[in-house]
């Protein structure tokens, strides 16, 4: 066992718990219309919900990050194969794969990877074409640079 204190001196300094209303944006950002989570609870009713459940998700997404611990359930994935529109007969590669995660997971990534990319940004840690994954960044130079080799390639 572990106590507290020496637990959360581990966790980074960088990794700070959402606030209220980072916290409520990603909620709000989530799409509707997607298929069921592992959980069985739609993205529309984390979206949607009330002040109550709103605030007992972000308890939970500020412990995460306190305890830098994420619960068992969230890091299972489920893979469902979708099949094309021809007949698959049993061949898995003529199907599409589709993964379902907890939506509460996804969404407390998506804060720590926007504190991760505000950090990364900030201080310039990637350069060039390895910047283009920022929200900052952009990729219009590596995809053109693609389209000339493809280009000159043919």
């Amino acid at each position: 066992m572990y106590d507290d204190d020496h637990f959360k001196a581990s966790v980074p300094k960088f990794v700070t718990p959402p606030t209220q209303n980072e916290w409520f944006s990603v909620l709000d950002q989530l799409l509707n219309d997607k298929a069921y989570n592992p959980s069985q609870i739609l993205n529309e009713f984390y979206k949607y919900a009330g002040p109550s459940v709103r605030s007992l998700t972000w308890f939970l997404a500020q412990h995460c990050f306190i305890l830098g611990f994420i619960p068992d359930d969230w890091k299972l994935a489920y893979i469902f194969p979708i099949s094309k529109p021809i007949d698959w007969d049993c061949n898995i590669t003529k199907t599409r794969p589709i993964i379902l995660l907890n939506t509460l997971r996804k969404a407390t990534i998506k804060v720590l990877t926007n504190h991760l990319s505000r950090i990364l940004a900030k201080h310039s840690v990637l350069k060039g074409r390895n910047y283009a994954g920022l929200s900052e960044g952009s990729i219009k130079i590596p995809i053109k640079l693609m389209q000339m080799v493809m280009k000159n390639a043919k």
